[in-house]
């Protein structure tokens, strides 16, 4: 069995969030990902039992590749038959839009692996979806956005402010910044959005 861990830190109070998501789920970019791996020994003898995985993210750059045998303190140790063990891999982000697949194979064997199961596909896909927790404050659409038919570069940015800063206030501000940002690099700005966590209770997430 294998899920993604999927880490929400805009609902940081007091700590992340996490969910526990079948493959190929949905999910909001920007989140951090984390694989779970469940093998089990289906012989009838004690077996050593590692695991190998690779991520890549939409564009096939490789964000994560993992390989772990079962141990105790460093020692392979046989797992005995019907038992079962639970891999957990590094954490990655979710930053692009698209697809995340991932290659993984279930072995026995470390002086010679072999194969016993395996996967190659879907990990998961995120999207623009906003979190619900966050509300829209402030849109701008430049006037180069209804001329320009092209590819775009879309990037997702959290801060944090102090509850006493007005939000209208700080998210002009923001977009002001990140467009005089893109222009300073040459670059000209599409469209911006800026939402506000609206759970927290003494610190603000953008």
């Amino acid at each position: 069995m294998m899920k993604l861990e999927v880490i929400y830190p805009s609902t940081n109070k007091p700590g992340p969030s996490k969910e526990l998501l079948s493959l190929a789920a949905s999910v909001p970019i920007g989140q951090s990902g984390l694989v779970h791996v469940w093998g089990r020994n289906d012989m009838s003898v004690p077996r050593h039992m590692g695991i190998h995985w690779v991520v890549k993210d939409p564009d096939g750059v490789v964000v994560e590749d993992y390989e772990d045998w079962v141990s105790v303190f460093g020692a392979k140790i046989e797992l005995d038959p019907g038992d079962d063990h639970e891999f957990i891999g590094g954490r990655f982000d979710l930053s692009k839009e698209g697809t995340y697949t991932i290659a993984v194979s279930l072995l026995m064997n470390p002086d010679s692996p072999v194969i016993v199961d395996s996967y190659e596909g879907d990990l998961c896909t995120t999207t623009l979806e906003v979190p619900p927790e966050f509300e829209l404050i402030q849109h701008t659409i430049y006037p180069y956005a209804y001329i320009y038919d092209g590819d775009v570069e879309v990037t997702i940015a959290t801060f944090k402010t102090d509850p006493f800063t007005p939000a209208a206030w700080m998210g002009d501000k923001f977009a002001s910044k990140l467009e005089e940002e893109v222009r300073a690099r040459g670059g000209r700005p599409i469209e911006v959005k800026v939402y506000v966590d609206t759970t927290p209770l003494f610190w603000t997430n953008f």
